[in-house]
């Protein structure tokens, strides 16, 4: 991923409300992030039933 880490960090807000679909393709880079609070943003913002 190329965009910033403040763009990856403010992406699980908007797979909150995603199609499931759509939330399994970002999820795992998402989660293998380098940068701590991008990982930390989307175990805040995604709901655990997506888990």
């Amino acid at each position: 991923m190329d965009s910033s880490p403040f763009v990856r960090q403010d992406l699980p807000k908007a797979l909150a409300t995603a199609p499931v679909v759509q939330v399994e393709t970002h999820l795992r880079k998402l989660l293998s992030d380098k940068v701590a609070q991008v990982r930390a943003a989307v175990l805040l913002e995604i709901p655990i039933s997506i888990f």
